[in-house]
């Protein structure tokens, strides 16, 4: 395998990613770019790179931690207007947007006529909120783990490494993500081959 050249695509992927203001595919061109350096034996850089990623899943929540915030507002707001009947609907916008506009998608080419239509575009864009806030943590729990793994491959930095994987499972925990058992299973091999050692 040409290492060289795939390290080139890898930072080519990540380039056009982060043009393209795509966090995840930024963040998995950061992980095949360490991936291909750690094959190298450039283990230094390659978790370098492995942090980058982290970084970028770290923004990703943040920014997905901020549409969730938006669409609960959203989300309140429908229902007050619902149950007080001020959501007459005419001239206002569907709730199918983080933050109550008109996307052009949704009943009526994006404008919600009935009160009760509103709400259930309201509760869907949360709910669908809520789902990408999750996605994006399990991505920031499994980049922790590959900070991990590639600290353990260095010499010396087994405590350190296990550092990573405790963090990766306090969030998985912490935010009621069911990966635990993943991460588990990724760090058993690691264990396994600190033993032997």
């Amino acid at each position: 395998m040409d290492h060289s050249k795939a390290q080139g695509h890898h930072g080519h992927a990540r380039k056009l990613a982060r043009e393209a203001g795509d966090v995840a595919g930024e963040a998995a061109a950061c992980l095949n770019l360490a991936n291909t350096l750690i094959k190298q034996g450039e283990k230094e850089e390659g978790l370098d790179a492995m942090g980058q990623a982290l970084e970028l899943r770290r923004r990703q929540v943040a920014d997905a931690g901020a549409a969730l915030a938006g669409a609960e507002a959203t989300r309140v707001r429908v229902h007050k207007e619902a149950v007080s009947g001020n959501g007459s609907g005419e001239g206002s916008p569907s709730a199918d947007s983080a933050d109550g506009g008109s996307s052009g998608a949704g009943v009526n080419g994006g404008w919600a006529t009935a009160p009760e239509e509103r709400e259930r575009l309201a509760f869907s864009a949360a709910a669908d909120a809520r789902r990408t806030l999750a996605e994006a943590r399990r991505a920031e729990a499994a980049a922790l783990a590959n900070v991990g793994s590639a600290t353990c491959a260095l010499d010396g930095r087994e405590v350190e490494a296990v550092s990573h994987f405790t963090a990766a499972l306090a969030l998985l925990r912490d935010k009621a993500i069911d990966l635990t058992v993943g991460v588990w299973m990724f760090m058993e091999p690691r264990n396994r081959n600190r033993e032997l050692r």
